[in-house]
């Protein structure tokens, strides 16, 4: 069946297959769009509402063609018929209606909500349908305006003004006469400091009411528009100078230098340089208007890219300015010296025949010599009666023999006294600047770098420039990370922003910016710059060669060019590796949004490729992975996107929630400033749930993409079994076992039978651990899987600890830790698969009332496992200590311990805590009088013991209760306290825990329960 699309907001349309449809005549098709709307009526429905002007067998008849019609151009079973009553859309039919849409009413759909339903259409003699029409579009435009108004007073609380002003432009244009949103939208405008946009807010209400009501805005909207316009007139009046912030320092040099010139009648030159938009010329400008007087000569010329070699063009400006202030002061100069400056200069005589100055410098060197003369005795006649300061902005474009002839002035300060400002940029100002520079000797020139903002000084630049505009800070350290600092940038991204505009786009102005930076740039340069773009931080030398397969000597030639232009700039990275990025994030975006869709792809995918090819050897390395995600995501190959996806959380998720990860010690030393957000962990299974959902359609053969399946399932069926969503958790397992032992991958199949031993374990069901420890055994046994073979000696180790076989288990254990010992080599450590063992060795001397010997090995584990920032394992090696240490009444030490395991579970963002640690801490919070501190540890400790059904904690928690409310009964305070909530007597919670040890081999937890009960 064709796919048909239809649209009922704004003007009607129908089109099959994107191709537009024509009715024949218009009752056909209102009765198709009335059907789309309605989905099923009755035939004496629609003849009423067409056709309610004819008899009753003619309007059956027209009903009959108009249906028809619609079926012959749109297709047989777009219209159904169920009995001789009823006419329907066929439910079963490809239609897309744009009203059923969800994103219609969308937040980020608005753009539909001020669409009229229906636009335009109108039908003759069908007064029911115009009834219709009008009460339907009546109700959408009410729900359009209901919904405006929620989502600009959402946006107005969370002080979004672009938001609220953009849904408050949409609200007043279907509902013209609302003086609230007018209202709303002037507050808007006055925050921002665009005061006089709200008073043309205002004038544009008044009229309209006139013209329309021949009534005024009410009293309020008055009110706020007199307010408005007082605040408007007191910002008027004020001496402000927006144009010069942040260079304090730099002012205070420039003025100092001018007094020195001034007091010792000698040149003097200042030369700023900074990167384009930096502010310079603000700055020069700036100076000038406070510090130029009645006595001082300005003389100001500017200097341009496609200039850059012609002779002396900056002077032309200079020698106009010059000869007319001579004019002025009737000083003459002689017809001969006049003749030889034309030849050079030609604007300078209205009729002279433009000359070739480049030639005549080539054929007559003396006459060159000439000129310079004349132009310095010039100058030395208008020095006589006044101060001469003299400009020439962007200098890095200026031609050789200009910059020679400013040295000349220099060279001669004392006959000659002019103070230079010259502006320039990084790129290419050291090569111009040669010559001058051999003038720092004679202490006559001063070197002035505006630098950016810092992240301070842009947010009070934004305040100062914007004041009326409530800034968050996450607005500012947007803004910031946007501009780095760049005035200029800074002022168009505030620009956008009182436009309401996207922020993170590049205006027309810094384009033009951008594409003068690199209109200079050799093809090589442009094709180093384009592949840097790609990357979304720093780019290794040996990764822009291998590339870019450019041989060493030419790279280091586009390099050195690139940074010559200050396009980019050289860092050393970790390893010690030479590295390169731009200068600006603004350069980066822009030569980025220049590329095609498909040389982006292209890259993308060589970078990925290049990349997974070079680091294939390394177990894992987060910043590899991250880039590699990015590079196949941006290249569309969404199979190796997935695997690093799947790879990159599996990783992380280890942390999170595995208590004992079998991964290389070198992981977590890689990950050792990572901070772990297990709810962050769940979104990203979530993102590859949604991915493995789409690409199941087209992928569901392909083996590769059978495995990453299997290996999410393992991850969120572990996610579940440690949440304590057993009955999830265990299906999705099954399910990946199923699939494993179908397509015969015994990686798989040992991981699913491990978390379903892992959900044995915690649940302290033996029946489950033990007939999945057994196949878990065999199967790795007989494939010579060592990794799985030692985690499946360990299972069989904890069977046996739950069978009070307490030789048997350790046995296993330590078997289990030969093997991986066997595995490690100097580069690959399982520290934490070795503790495991360790730690339930320790568990043996507990269990057998050897607490002595239980706390040494508890705390060798603590030892080991130190610093390696594995949460879950360390939390639960000192809840363990603490309780050993409780057991023989070292409180003091047990509180610690306690204290520490609860610490390092607050390093996983999700909220976890240890019931052992959080049972014992209720008790001794009980021994000390803090009863409110115990009753909340044991409530805590509960919650999660009901959560998860481990036995043995819930065992713990029975014997913590158990003991105090074995103390209620002679201490008043506690009973008051623990009254409501312990409202068993000692021997109900004795025997709960007796029953919960027995049932995990714990026999020392027995034998303390056994004196509470009477």
């Amino acid at each position: 069946m064709a796919h048909i699309t239809v649209h009922v907001l704004g003007v009607p349309e129908v089109r099959i297959d994107g191709k537009i449809i024509e009715f024949p005549y218009k009752k056909a098709e209102a009765l198709f769009y009335f059907l789309c709307v309605n989905k099923k009526t009755t035939r004496e429905k629609l003849s009423s509402l067409l056709w309610s002007e004819y008899n009753d067998e003619s309007a059956r008849r027209n009903l009959r063609n108009a249906l028809y019609v619609i079926k012959n151009i749109i297709g047989e079973d777009v219209i159904i018929t169920p009995n001789r009553s009823v006419v329907e859309l066929n439910p079963e039919a490809k239609i897309y209606i744009d009203i059923d849409d969800p994103k219609s009413y969308e937040e980020d759909e608005t753009e539909c909500f001020d669409k009229v339903f229906l636009e335009n259409f109108l039908l003759k003699d069908a007064y029911d349908f115009e009834d219709w029409l009008r009460e339907k579009r009546d109700n959408y435009q009410k729900n359009a305006i209901n919904k405006l108004t929620m989502l600009v007073n959402n946006a107005l609380s969370c002080k979004d003004y672009p938001k609220a002003q953009n849904y408050l432009l949409k609200l007043i244009k279907i509902d013209s006469y609302n003086e609230e949103a007018y209202r709303q939208l002037m507050q808007i405008y006055r925050e921002k400091g665009e005061a006089k946009k709200a008073i043309e807010c205002y004038v544009k209400l008044k009229n309209y009411l006139d013209d329309e009501l021949g009534i005024k805005p009410d009293v309020i909207t008055q009110r706020l528009y007199q307010s408005i316009k007082m605040e408007l007139e007191l910002l008027s009046s004020e001496d402000k100078d927006p144009s010069f912030f942040g260079r304090i320092d730099e002012m205070k040099l420039m003025k100092e230098k001018l007094e020195l010139f001034r007091k010792e009648n000698a040149s003097q030159c200042i030369v700023i340089q900074g990167e384009a938009g930096v502010g310079k010329s603000a700055l020069i400008q700036h100076f000038i208007k406070k510090t130029v007087d009645d006595n001082t000569l300005v003389l100001q010329s500017y200097c341009y890219q496609a200039e850059e070699n012609f002779c002396l063009r900056p002077w032309n400006i200079i020698l106009e300015q010059l000869i007319k202030t001579l004019d002025k002061y009737k000083i003459k100069i002689s017809p001969a010296k006049f003749q030889i400056l034309s030849f050079f200069f030609p604007a300078l005589l209205s009729e002279a025949q433009v000359s070739d100055v480049d030639e005549m410098v080539k054929l007559n060197p003396v006459k060159y010599g000439q000129i310079i003369e004349i132009i310095l005795e010039l100058l030395k006649q208008a020095a006589i009666d006044k101060n001469i300061i003299l400009i020439i902005d962007d200098i890095q474009w200026a031609d050789d023999q200009s910059i020679k002839l400013v040295y000349e002035l220099l060279l001669r300060s004392r006959s000659i006294p002019i103070f230079f400002i010259l502006s320039g940029r990084n790129e290419n100002l050291d090569k111009k600047f040669k010559l001058i520079h051999t003038l720092y000797l004679h202490n006559i020139l001063e070197a002035i770098e505006l630098k950016r903002l810092s992240m301070k000084e842009t947010f009070d630049f934004c305040r100062f420039k914007f004041k009326m505009y409530d800034f968050d800070n996450g607005i500012l350290k947007r803004i910031y990370k946007e501009t780095e600092g760049n005035i200029f940038f800074i002022i168009e991204i505030l620009n956008l922003l009182k436009e309401g505009k996207d922020i993170s786009n590049l205006s027309n102005k810094m384009q033009s910016i951008m594409e003068s930076r690199l209109s200079t740039v050799s093809k090589d340069g442009l094709q180093i710059l384009n592949i840097m773009s790609v990357f979304f931080d720093e780019v290794l030398y040996s990764t822009l060669q291998a590339l870019s397969g450019k041989e060493h000597m030419k790279m280091v030639r586009i390099i050195e060019e690139l940074q010559l232009k200050y396009l980019i700039k050289e860092e050393v990275d970790t390893n010690g590796e030479l590295a390169y990025r731009f200068t600006h994030i603004k350069i980066h975006e822009y030569i980025y949004s220049r590329l095609s869709a498909s040389r982006k792809r292209l890259l993308h995918n060589r970078i990925a490729l290049y990349l997974e090819d070079k680091y294939s050897a390394t177990e894992y390395d987060d910043r590899i992975v991250t880039r590699l995600i990015h590079h196949f995501f941006q290249s569309g190959n969404r199979l190796k996107e997935l695997e690093y996806r799947i790879k990159r959380a599996k990783t992380y998720l280890c942390f999170g929630y595995e208590l004992f990860p079998v991964i290389d010690d070198n992981v977590f030393i890689e990950l050792e400033n990572e901070s772990y957000d297990c709810d962050l962990s769940e979104k990203q299974l979530k993102s590859i749930e949604s991915m493995i959902i789409m690409m199941s359609k087209t992928l569901s053969t392909n083996s590769d993409f059978v495995r990453m399946e299997s290996d999410f399932l393992a991850m969120q069926g572990s996610l579940f079994i440690q949440k304590g969503n057993y009955d999830d958790g265990i299906r999705m397992i099954g399910r990946m076992i199923k699939k494993a032992e179908k397509e015969g991958h015994i990686i798989n199949l040992l991981n699913g039978l491990t978390q379903m031993c892992y959900y044995g374990i915690q649940t302290d069901n033996k029946e489950i651990l033990a007939e999945y420890s057994d196949k878990m055994y065999h199967t790795s046994k007989k494939h010579n899987m060592l990794q799985e073979y030692g985690i499946a000696l360990r299972f069989n180790g904890l069977l046996k600890l739950m069978e009070s076989d307490y030789a048997g288990a350790e046995k296993f254990f330590n078997e289990s830790i030969k093997i991986f010992k066997s595995l490690e080599t100097l580069y690959k450590k399982y520290t934490f698969s070795i503790t495991a063992a360790l730690n339930y060795i320790g568990d043996t001397r507990l269990y057998s009332g050897n607490n002595e010997e239980a706390l040494k090995l508890y705390e060798k584990c603590i030892t080991m496992s130190e610093g390696r920032r594995n949460y879950m394992s360390m939390s639960l090696f000192y809840a363990n200590a603490g309780h050993a240490s409780f057991n023989i009444c070292n409180y003091e030490l047990s509180r610690r311990f306690f204290e520490k395991s609860l610490a390092y579970l607050n390093e996983v963002k999700g909220g976890w805590v240890h019931p052992i640690a959080n049972s014992f801490k209720a008790l001794l919070l009980t021994y000390e009088g803090n009863y409110e501190g115990a009753l909340y540890n044991l409530k805590i400790a509960d919650m999660y013991c009901e959560r998860l059904k481990k036995k043995y904690w819930m065992g713990i928690n029975y014997r913590v209760k158990a003991e105090i409310r074995a103390i209620m009964d002679n201490n008043k305070d506690v009973e008051r306290h623990f009254h409501d909530y312990l409202v068993e007597n000692a021997d109900y919670y004795a025997d709960s825990a007796i029953k919960l040890f027995k049932s995990v081999g714990n026999n020392y937890g027995v034998s303390i329960c056994k004196k509470y009960v009477t």
